[in-house]
């Protein structure tokens, strides 16, 4: 049983890396698009933030 919390484990640390991973993405990338002046990204990214904020929330709550 405990080898198999392990694997769950792992899985969810890889998903929530990747979650991050895309994050960081988009603040790059908002960032390069508000300094060539188009200032318009800033809200789809924002939100596209916050539902991968949701998605390593619920990643965190579902594991404990």
């Amino acid at each position: 049983m405990k080898r198999q919390r392990n694997t769950v484990l792992s899985i969810a640390m890889a998903f929530l890396a990747v979650v991050l991973l895309v994050q960081l993405w988009l603040l790059v990338g908002t960032l390069e698009a508000f300094m060539g002046g188009e200032g318009l990204v800033g809200l789809p990214a924002a939100l596209a933030s916050g539902v991968c904020l949701l998605i390593a929330a619920w990643l965190v709550w579902s594991v404990e």
